[in-house]
């Protein structure tokens, strides 16, 4: 009989401490990181994204262009080194990034210089949290030569975002997105107050509600080679 009662001890034991070291194998999950990469750099080539250092195959590996973007999820807590390689030429490293993030980070890499000189500006993205009816937008400014560049909607004097530097980014702005509303139409200006380049949305239309969208600015101004892409930012 006293036996039995050990062999109840012993069992007992064990499912508790198999519920602490649960609880502690819970307690130490490392949620992985959010990436996205954009690709703004001006006459550079398509580039192959290799996010773990390992050997890839290129045919199978997706490519990201110019004016382009690609997200992945990367374990945090970790150093990294990020490597780009020309989908032209796939001997040809033209940059590396090293990278860290914490658990649950959501980041930005805006790509920028030329097919000599790749450059990286990551970005720590902060997406706002939106309730019924609103929209989160973020301007960045990826045009080397247009100056720093204000945003505005047309036919308003208020201005949403100004002075973006080169490689600068506004924070999410909340903007009302409902039928009533009806579309935007944001200016991008420089300097002087001359419109560089618009965009007009309808965020209701294009499914911009309870979303955060980052709108850049690419190009040249001085061989009217401006654009803006879209880029969804959860």
């Amino acid at each position: 009989m006293e036996s039995m009662k050990n062999q109840y001890k012993i069992i007992f034991f064990c499912l508790i401490s198999g519920l602490i070291i649960a609880c502690e194998d819970e307690n130490n999950i490392q949620f992985p990181a959010s990436l996205k990469v954009v690709h703004a750099a001006e006459n550079a080539p398509a580039l192959h994204v290799n996010y773990f250092g390992r050997e890839i195959i290129f045919s199978d590996n997706p490519m990201l262009s110019f004016g382009g973007s690609m997200r992945t999820s990367l374990p945090s807590d970790i150093e990294r080194t990020i490597f780009f390689v020309s989908a032209e030429d796939t001997l040809n490293q033209v940059h590396q990034q090293s990278v860290t993030f914490q658990p649950g980070d959501i980041h930005t890499l805006f790509l920028t210089g030329d097919e000599e000189n790749i450059e990286g500006t990551l970005v720590r993205d902060e997406p706002l949290v939106l309730m019924d009816s609103l929209v989160g937008i973020r301007f960045v400014n990826l045009s080397p030569d247009s100056g720093p560049v204000s945003v505005g909607l047309t036919g308003q004097t208020e201005l949403i975002s100004s002075d973006l530097a080169f490689k600068a980014s506004s924070d999410f702005n909340q903007l009302t997105a409902d039928n009533a509303t009806g579309v935007y139409t944001f200016e991008f200006k420089d300097a002087d107050g001359e419109v560089l380049i618009n965009t007009t949305i309808d965020p209701v239309s294009n499914g911009f509600v309870f979303k955060n969208t980052t709108f850049v600015l690419m190009g040249n101004r001085a061989d009217a080679t401006l654009i803006i892409r879209r880029i969804d930012s959860f």
